[in-house]
């Protein structure tokens, strides 16, 4: 099996979320099409003054046994 092959990507953003100027929510998602295994990256940031960001990013995997974002070891 030949990895990263078969993939669907997303990416939604949302600019002064919640209201609060500077402040941007989004997430990412990879998923692997031929295994059904995931991973999400949600991810909070906030633009308080110039040249300077502050930035929260999780990973979080899921699949089951044998699966690329699981426990497959490649």
């Amino acid at each position: 099996m030949n990895p990263m092959r078969t993939y669907v990507y997303g990416r939604v953003t949302q600019p002064d979320a919640l209201g609060v100027l500077y402040l941007a929510l989004g997430a990412s998602a990879i998923v692997n099409a031929d295994d059904g295994s995931y991973s999400v990256l949600p991810e909070v940031q906030y633009k308080p003054v110039e040249n300077r960001e502050l930035r929260w990013l999780a990973h979080i995997q899921s699949g089951g046994a044998q699966t690329e974002f699981g426990e497959k070891q490649v």
